[in-house]
């Protein structure tokens, strides 16, 4: 499923818009109103996907061309998913965006380490970590200190391997 990974990565690291800030009004006296939260588009993929094409300009005007051509691509990837597969995806998205802000930031952090890796070793280390999401925790503790692993991958990349398992391992969906 080097797809699903693909997309999940584009999906959180190029499509995580942070949430504007509120302004914050003077102070109320008195019972609090509680509203229920505004719905929202299942995911920030949809939301950018059913945009006109000048909103979708406007949205990336601003944004470096490499991250403009990253959003591209992945709106290219999804239109060429399969219902399911969206599916999947959304249900990633929606798991991430119920994690706490700080383990949200740590998986970021995990991405762009990712994306900082040499461009021919990232299909093998995605390949890996595909395959450790499917494993039980004490598998994948073997699979991490096997000799076969350490001799396959550099420090960097089996650190990196050990870290995303760590922080994704919950909130992955298993096969």
């Amino acid at each position: 499923m080097r797809v699903r990974f693909t997309i999940t990565l584009l999906a959180l690291a190029a499509l995580c818009v942070p949430a504007r800030a509120q302004k914050k009004g003077p102070a109320m006296r008195g019972p609090r109103i509680v509203r229920p939260a505004p719905k929202r588009a299942p995911n920030q993929l949809d939301r950018i996907r059913k945009m006109s094409p000048d909103e979708r300009r406007r949205l990336m005007e601003d944004l470096p061309r490499d991250r403009k051509k990253a959003i591209e691509e992945g709106l290219d990837r999804y239109d060429q998913m399969s219902p399911e597969e969206r599916r999947k995806l959304g249900q990633q998205y929606e798991m991430f965006q119920q994690l706490p802000q700080e383990r949200r930031e740590q998986i970021r952090r995990l991405y762009r380490r990712f994306n900082d890796l040499e461009e021919e070793r990232r299909p093998m280390v995605r390949e890996e970590f595909q395959s450790l999401q499917t494993m039980t925790p004490e598998d994948r503790g073997s699979r991490i200190n096997s000799d076969e692993f350490r001799n396959k991958y550099t420090a960097a990349e089996q650190q990196l391997l050990a870290d995303l398992s760590k922080a994704l391992g919950e909130a992955s969906p298993r096969p």
